[in-house]
């Protein structure tokens, strides 16, 4: 007869978790069909409070539960950090189309966004605005994609790791 394991399968995910992987995508894909402020501040938002709840998982868990939450918050926050050393500044390095990753998301909006664009009245402002926020949403979730990532391989390394190597 053999004992059940305290730690579960690696990369087993719950149904609640899925949905918020659901509703999270969702909601990105609203932002990048529809750029508006609204959109971009919310999943700023959501970013936020995505982040600082990984930091609380990586205090208060043990063991896989907070590998994956450190390895979400490297990721994640470094890929910010790295936006923001870039542009001077994180609010410059989300809204720039100059920044390699900037230009790539510029590129896309163009060819998603060409057509909300009047011929007759030429290029006017919210096209800029919306484009600044466009680039805004895909750095967002960029981090979010980064941070799953890291996650993941910081899951990935935890469960491959010798068994006497940590104790918690």
């Amino acid at each position: 007869m053999t004992t059940p394991s305290a730690e579960p399968p690696p990369f087993q995910f719950r149904v609640t978790t899925l949905l918020a992987l659901i509703a999270w995508a969702g909601t990105i894909c609203i932002g990048l069909r529809t750029p508006m402020r609204l959109w971009s501040g919310l999943i700023g938002l959501l970013t936020l409070l995505i982040v600082l709840t990984a930091v609380i998982v990586a205090i208060y868990r043990r063991r896989a539960q907070r590998a994956m939450a450190v390895g979400f918050v490297l990721f994640c926050v470094g890929y910010l950090t790295y936006m923001g050393l870039l542009s001077g500044s994180l609010s410059s390095g989300l809204e720039s189309d100059w920044i390699p990753i900037g230009s790539a998301f510029g590129a896309i909006f163009e060819k998603i966004h060409l057509d909300d664009v009047s011929h007759l009245n030429g290029i006017n402002s919210p096209y800029y605005v919306n484009r600044t926020e466009f680039i805004t949403v895909c750095n967002y979730a960029t981090a979010s994609v980064l941070g799953i990532v890291g996650a993941a391989v910081a899951q990935a390394l935890y469960a491959t790791r010798p068994r006497n190597e940590f104790s918690n």
